[in-house]
Order: structure tokens, then sequence, then C-alpha cells
């Protein structure tokens, strides 16, 4: 059975990721695994530290987690999951490198909360949740610090239609399906011309497709951050989605460097697609 990986550092925002996640087991039928990885301690000599105390260090951190993990299964449960629907890991390590590995192929998404760091990808969606839009083999949901949980109804994916994404639409639509929701292809342009090709394979798209509850818009913005934040506060947007492949507009927005404090809506979940893994992933 495929699964739902919710890694959790039991913060308040880390936390909000669960109704997400909750709410997408059910509707799909999956398992949820809660993960929580701690920073495993190193033995260091030079500072006189025993190995019987990284042990015992390790064991505490190891039991307080598993009560976490308790309470959260409890919660689970109370939203509607049966016990078999469900499961808990916990153990130490490099956090990053450690959720990366539990996200394997039998991960259908990853939906994690945030908790802001340096840099602008990563004052929005933290170092680790980062790591995975990154370098995750499935999708990852991020769901944003300030974020409140409300039903996804309506979910925006923003593209510059500079490659051909028609495989992705699929993965998009399906989603869409699944949540019930409308969706809208934003086509954010920047320089004022037009990529007709993928223009057209976009419309040939959505005619053949038989979802109506999809729609295009286009913005023509020199700042793509603000197009797309604006577009988002006008229109009750409850996800953005977005694909992680080189050159398209998650890259541009969060591999340049960007001074300014103007950030991404961060109130809206991320969906982000990674360009490798798009095979199967409604499967």
């Amino acid at each position: 059975m495929k699964k739902i990986l919710v890694p959790l550092d039991f913060s308040n925002h880390g936390d909000s990721a669960l109704p997400y996640a909750i709410d997408l087991a059910i509707r799909k039928g999956l398992q949820l695994q809660l993960a929580h990885i701690y920073d495993e301690p190193m033995l260091a000599p030079s500072v006189g530290t025993a190995t019987s105390d990284v042990i015992a260090i390790s064991k505490s951190k190891e039991q307080l987690a598993e009560q976490s993990l308790s309470r959260l299964s409890q919660t689970a449960t109370h939203y509607g999951l049966q016990d078999e629907q469900y499961e808990c890991v916990v153990h130490g390590g490099n956090v990053p490198e450690e959720i990366e590995k539990l996200a394997d192929d039998s991960v259908w998404i990853t939906v994690m909360g945030t908790q802001g760091r340096t840099g602008l990808i990563g004052r929005l969606f933290g170092s680790v949740t980062s790591h995975m839009i990154l370098h995750s083999k499935s999708p990852v949901l991020a769901i944003p610090k300030a974020a409140k949980y409300r039903p996804i109804k309506r979910i925006l994916y923003a593209t510059d239609l500079m490659h051909d994404e028609t495989s992705i639409y699929n993965q998009v639509v399906s989603f869409a399906q699944l949540m019930g929701a409308s969706l809208v292809f934003l086509y954010v342009n920047d320089d004022g011309h037009g990529q007709d090709i993928h223009r057209e394979r976009l419309d040939a798209f959505i005619a053949e497709t038989d979802y109506e509850l999809i729609s295009t818009a286009t913005i023509l913005a020199k700042d793509i951050l603000l197009g797309i934040t604006d577009y988002v506060k006008h229109n009750e947007i409850d996800i953005i989605s977005m694909t992680t492949h080189s050159n398209s507009v998650f890259n541009r927005l969060f591999h340049k460097s960007l001074t300014r404090q103007m950030a991404l809506h961060t109130s809206v979940p991320l969906l982000a697609y990674q360009h490798h893994t798009y095979e199967g992933f409604f499967m």
C-alpha cells in the first residue's frame, strides 16, 4: 500500500501539516506514516563526553518523541483514521537525509510543516522542507507556518509555458479531481513575449480533458513573485502548485538572489512536483 509521509518536529507550525495529510489519506485510502527524526548526539572524547551519556541522551530523545507521536496518532484516530491506516516512526540521525530515505518509492506524497530559515526558500519553507522539495522522489506538499487548515477548493498551477509540461498537467488535474477543487493554470509572463507553442499545447490539453473545473489566466508582471502573490491574494487560492525542473517558475523564484523581504504568499501551501517523479504519481 502506498503511504503519505508526514515528518514532524512537534512544533506548532510543523504539526499544521497533519490535517492536510489526514484529509488526503482518507480521500485516497492510504496509510499515514508519522515520522520524527531527532539529531543524534555525537561522541566527542575531546570534551569528555562519555559513551553512556550519549546513549542516555539518545534514549531520552527517543522516549519523548514516542510520547509525542502517540498523542499525534490519537489525533489521527480522532479525524477518522483506523489503526491500520497509520504508523509511527522515530529514530535519530541526520534529519534531511533520514527523511529523504523514508520518502522512498512507497511514498505517494510527503506533507510537511515548515519553520522558516535564512534565504528566500528557507524563509518560506525551512531548511528540511526545502531539502525535500528539491530532492524528494515524490511530490511534497509544504504547509507554511502561517497557514490555517481549510478545505482545498481552488488550486493554482503556475507556469511560464517555456517547456512542454503536459505530463505534469495530468497529475495536477488528478490532484484537483481528488480534492473536488477547481484548477487554474496561471501563465506567468515577465517579458511580454508569448510562448505560443506551449500555450497551444496547454489549450489542447484542456480541450481534451473531461474535468470541467479548469480555467486559465495570464498575468504580465516584471516581478514574478509580486504577480503570483497578487493573483493568489485576490482569487482565494488554497494551494499553489509548481514544478521544480530547471528554468521553471519555481527555480526562477527560488534559485536566484533576492535581497528584498517580499516573499510568496506565505499562508498558502505549496505543492511541488519534482520533474523526474511524475509518472505513476496518481497510480
